[in-house]
């Protein structure tokens, strides 16, 4: 079962375009419903700082580069740079992998969620510390 979350917003690409039924604005945060839902639990929250300290060894992406989410099957696969997390600490820049996973494993593998949250365009999203996805490249 999917939960969907009626939001009753509009969106248009630009002033030229005709306004339609569109997400505008949604985000995530350790207290967002479909999050709690999707989870199957309730979330922590912390700063990012902490959720970085919490990582013996990990990936913390800054980009993802295109697009690659089956929808059937909630397989996804993106491009990705960032910073390696090495015992708590972040420790050189990362660039050109790919992160794979599946949708709902990656939902459920939401360990906490970043109190920092911060409003910078239409979308937006704190730090999600997820317990495990594939990372592949050099």
């Amino acid at each position: 079962m999917i939960a969907l979350f009626k939001n009753g917003e509009t969106a248009a690409a630009s002033f030229q375009q005709a306004i339609a039924v569109a997400p505008n604005g949604p985000f995530a945060d350790s207290s967002a419903r479909w999050i709690r839902f999707l989870a199957n639990r309730t979330l922590r929250s912390a700063s990012a700082d902490e959720l970085v300290r919490s990582v013996k060894n990990g990936f913390y992406v800054t980009d993802f580069m295109g697009h690659g989410v089956n929808i059937v099957t909630g397989d996804l696969s993106y491009g990705a740079t960032g910073l390696w997390i090495e015992n708590g600490e972040l420790a050189y820049p990362v660039e050109e992998v790919t992160v794979a996973g599946n949708l709902l494993d990656m939902f459920q593998g939401i360990a906490a969620i970043g109190s920092d949250l911060e409003f910078r365009g239409a979308l937006a999203s704190p730090t999600v510390l997820i317990s495990e996805m594939t990372v592949a490249g050099q």
